[in-house]
């Protein structure tokens, strides 16, 4: 078949070089006609036969002149993008079920070697795998956007038909129930964002954050991806581990292009927070208030409507509550009728500690700072002693203990030595510890969630979504007074479509609550026609 393209080809030209040479131009249209549809549109089933093995063998100089010769007949591409549309959809599909299977075998091996390898190894091993699985994913969808895109382009002759069904493939296998594209993309970005980023020039990085917002407009859970992103973006801004200012702007920049300024003014308010913050702490460090402190403190002051809601409080040594309290008193004679709420969650804290006459410096978070403060009284402490002194949320509290005493670095020995953590298991200082380096992190484990965490979100996010439901059926019937059922469920579908897409029964139920609640009343003459009411 591949050499009858080219034959046809041929044929064709000399067709139209014959009419040049001796007949009348206005033969000519007839002439290619009749040629093409004895050429081309009677075998243009198996014509269209081939299409998928081509596709699959990636023979593009048959693809262009299979394309070229079918864009001759009427409706000739229309099958031809159906079967590409099937062929990306079915390609997706198969990569991403074999990054699944991928991830299952990674998991059952690492549950296989926790018994026998040492609990720090199994935890690298595990931080690993979690980062690799978002990052093979995010990366497979890139590298099947830029094989279909480059055909498109190159093969295709930029034909817009073959773009909008290569995006209707994609919009199938990146939002199946279940899917995790939208954590996943964030966590994709969120690691190329934060300091540490090996072999990435800012042009590569830029390009890079493109990529990922061609992805980012498949997704139709856009409010799903907002959340995560916010809380990554959270994090790395209040930890100090942004790459780059200029790089998050374009982010932001790009997201509010794709969606709107209601989008991003939560992102944006971050960044302003944080710079006034910085002003604030500037202030702090001039007054005779911090002089006399003996610490060095550092606080973000941010706005509760911008940022992340963190559950959780810690009590904090008696020596940091001070600095919290002369903290307030600077900044409540300044601002007065504030209150501020501490996030102790949230903060990173440089400790000295002794281990056998030799000091090191210990970068940790502010809980866990808590508990090891807590060992300045006493040498060994029960769980149940260290939850009822911090009053951490308990599994807060087991991850930060598995940081400290069963991973990398060990500065607390824990009895029994299992990774299970028991109201009675003995954590006790490590008095023998020993670290070639001066400075070190106790890292903090920052991966996917686990499957608690999802359904904490998802929760969050369906809490959300009711009220921007409610308020577009408000803005509708406002506008039109009178609404027949389906009509109103189409337009409120049509516009938050751009933010997710609202199931029809949740819409239903969000109408009856307005109902209940007075905005809108049934038509007494129709029970399908609401009426708004003032």
């Amino acid at each position: 078949m591949c050499r009858l393209y080219e034959k046809v080809e041929v044929r064709l030209a000399e067709e139209v070089d014959r009419v040049a040479r001796y007949l009348h131009h206005s033969t000519l249209e007839r002439l290619t006609k009749t040629c093409e549809t004895v050429m081309v549109a009677q075998h243009i089933d198996k014509i269209q036969a081939e299409f998928p093995s081509m596709l699959t063998q990636d023979k593009q100089d048959d693809l262009r002149r299979l394309y070229n010769l079918l864009a001759r007949i009427e409706n000739g591409l229309g099958p031809l993008r159906d079967i590409f549309r099937n062929h990306v959809r079915d390609d997706g599909l198969a990569r991403i079920e074999a990054l699944n299977n991928v991830n299952d075998d990674d998991d059952d091996g690492a549950a296989a070697s926790s018994s026998t390898a040492a609990a720090s190894k199994d935890e690298k091993k595990k931080r690993s795998s979690k980062k690799q699985e978002f990052k093979s994913y995010v990366e497979t969808l890139i590298a099947v956007h830029d094989r279909y895109w480059s055909l498109i382009v190159n093969v295709f002759a930029e034909d817009n038909g073959f773009a909008v069904e290569m995006n209707k493939a994609f919009d199938h296998f990146m939002n199946l129930e279940g899917n995790r594209s939208p954590e996943y993309l964030s966590l994709y970005i969120d690691d190329k964002l934060k300091k540490g980023a090996k072999g990435v020039t800012e042009d590569e990085k830029s390009a890079i954050i493109d990529k990922c917002l061609i992805l980012f407009r498949r997704i139709e859970e856009k409010d799903m991806f907002e959340r995560y992103y916010k809380n990554h973006l959270a994090k790395r801004l209040l930890s100090g581990r942004s790459a780059s200012n200029d790089a998050e702007r374009e982010v932001i920049t790009k997201l509010k292009s794709e969606c709107g300024m209601s989008f991003t003014h939560k992102l944006e308010g971050m960044f302003k927070d944080v710079q006034l913050s910085a002003d604030i702490m500037d202030k702090f460090g001039e007054s005779e208030l911090a002089k006399n402190l003996g610490i060095t403190l550092s606080v973000q002051v941010l706005t509760t409507g911008f940022w992340p809601q963190v559950a959780g409080s810690c009590i904090l040594p008696p020596e940091i509550a001070k600095c919290q309290e002369v903290f307030k008193q600077f900044y409540l004679n300044s601002h007065s009728g504030r209150v501020l709420n501490w996030q102790s969650t949230q903060g990173t804290a440089d400790l000295k500690a002794t281990f056998g006459g030799k000091t090191k410096e210990i970068s940790v978070s502010t809980t866990q700072m808590a508990i090891l403060c807590l060992f300045n009284q006493a040498d060994s402490m029960t769980f149940t002693e260290i939850r009822d002194a911090t009053e951490l949320d308990i599994v807060a509290l087991k991850r930060d203990l598995l940081s400290l005493a069963c991973a990398k670095y060990k500065i607390l020995t824990k009895e029994p030595k299992s990774k299970k953590i028991k109201p009675d298991d003995v954590f006790t200082f490590n008095e023998t510890f020993k670290c070639k380096l001066f400075k070190f992190k106790i890292p903090q484990v920052v991966t996917k969630e686990s499957s608690r965490e999802r359904e904490v979100t998802i929760r969050k996010v369906d809490d959300d979504r009711k009220f921007k439901i409610d308020a577009a059926i408000v803005r509708i019937m406002k506008a039109r007074k009178t609404l027949d059922h389906a009509n109103l469920v189409a337009a409120v579908i049509k516009q938050l479509k751009a933010r997710f897409t609202p199931n029809p029964p949740v819409i239903k139920k969000q109408i009856e609550t307005l109902i209940e609640r007075g905005y809108l009343e049934r038509d007494p003459k129709s029970r399908k026609q609401y009426n708004y009411l003032a």
